[in-house]
C-alpha cells in the first residue's frame, strides 16, 4: 500500500499547467533554434543540412505534444463526441418541432408536423410574413 495520500484538484491541476507550459516552451525553443540554423545554414552553405537537426527536434516535440495532449483527433470520432452530437441534433430538432408547433397555432393548416422538406428557414420565411402582416 502507498502511504501517499491522493492529489487534490489543485495539485493536478498545477501539473497539468506546468505540462502544457513546459511543452509551449519546448515549442518555442524550436521555432527559435530553427530559424537560427537555416539563416546560419543559407548564409554559409549552398547544401541545406538544416533539415536534419530541425527533423530530430520536430520528432521530439511531437513526442512531448503526444505526451501532453495525446493523439490528435482520437477524441473527434469518439463515443463521448457521437453523444454529443446526438444531443445537439435531437435539440435542434425540438426546436424546430415547436416552431411547427407555432405556426400551427397560428391557423396555418397547410404546414403539417409530419411534413417532409419543411426546412427551418422556411419557417424563419413564414414568421417574417407573419411579422409583415402584423406591423403593416
Amino acid at each position: 500500500m502507498s502511504d501517499k495520500a491522493p492529489k487534490s484538484n489543485y495539485e493536478r491541476a498545477k501539473e497539468r499547467v506546468e505540462e502544457v507550459k513546459a511543452f509551449y516552451k519546448r515549442l518555442a525553443s524550436f521555432f527559435s533554434i530553427s530559424a537560427f540554423l537555416i539563416v546560419i545554414n543559407l548564409l554559409t552553405s549552398d547544401y541545406h543540412w538544416f533539415w536534419f537537426p530541425v527533423l530530430g527536434m520536430s520528432i521530439g516535440v511531437a513526442t512531448q505534444y503526444v505526451k501532453t495532449f495525446g493523439i490528435p483527433f482520437t477524441k473527434l470520432l469518439s463515443r463521448e463526441w457521437e453523444e454529443r452530437k446526438i444531443m445537439e441534433e435531437m435539440y435542434r430538432l425540438e426546436q424546430e418541432e415547436e416552431q411547427v408547433k407555432w405556426l400551427q397555432a397560428k391557423n396555418k393548416p397547410e404546414l403539417d408536423l409530419n411534413q417532409e422538406g419543411l426546412e427551418l428557414n422556411d419557417i424563419e420565411k413564414i414568421k417574417e410574413e407573419d411579422n409583415r402582416q402584423y406591423k403593416g
